[in-house]
This record gives C-alpha cells, structure tokens and sequence, in this order.
C-alpha cells in the first residue's frame, strides 16, 4: 500500500463511527429529590407484563418503572389513598438500573382529600 492509501484508510477507521451512526448511550436515569408520581406497577399503571402481588411503581416522564430498595414502610395499598387506588406524589432518590428505579430515599407526600375516591376500586377482598 501507499502512503495515500495509508492515510485515507487511517481517516477511515478515525470517522467510522460518526459514518454508520452508532448512537451514544442514553444519559442515566436519576432523581435526586424530585417529585414523581407514584402508584401501583399493576392495579394503576398496568406496566407491561407486571404480575401480581402489587407493587410501588414510578413515573418517568413518559415510562413507568418498578422500585426496588428503599419504599413506605406502612402503607395500606388498598386503603381508600393507597397505591391500588390513587396516584400518588412522592420525594424520591435513586436512579434505574436494569430496569428498575431503585430508590435510596422514598419518601410519600400527604394526599391531597379531595382526589380520594369516595368507593375505593381495589380492597382487601379483591382476589387481585
């Protein structure tokens, strides 16, 4: 080869990736502090391929995500202002990995009374 052939083939490789588009990676998802909304993964949000038992999920702009690690420690999900029957605001820390928000602060907010439904949709009798 070349010298120009060399070159050429050096500048080549050096653009390659900018030339067939590989994507950069997304930017982490993490919230330090925020206010997100959060309910039920499977009675609220009906997450793709969620299973039973009910579990506290988190929205993210526009997907929804399992917590995992820190979470309410009592909480009646089927309560009249519980996860099964209302969204809910909370204070969050974590970020997603794998799949997953794991949450190393989970802090619920008050719920506003009026948005409490008078008949809850989910009990304790529920087979749900």
């Amino acid at each position: 080869m070349n010298r120009r052939t060399l070159l050429t083939a050096a500048a080549l490789l050096m653009l390659a990736p900018n030339l067939v588009g590989c994507p950069e990676p997304p930017p982490p998802i993490a919230l330090s502090g925020e206010v997100a909304t959060v309910a039920c993964g499977f009675c609220r949000f009906k997450i793709e391929g969620a299973r039973m038992p009910c579990f506290w999920a988190v929205r993210i702009g526009d997907d929804h995500f399992a917590v995992k690690g820190e979470q309410p420690k009592k909480h009646d999900n089927h309560a009249p202002d519980g996860m099964c029957n209302i969204e809910r605001q909370a204070r969050l820390t974590g970020k997603v990995v794998g799949g997953s928000f794991v949450a190393t602060k989970f802090e619920l907010l008050d719920v506003d009374p009026t948005t409490v439904p008078a008949k809850p949709e989910y009990s304790d009798a529920d087979a749900h």
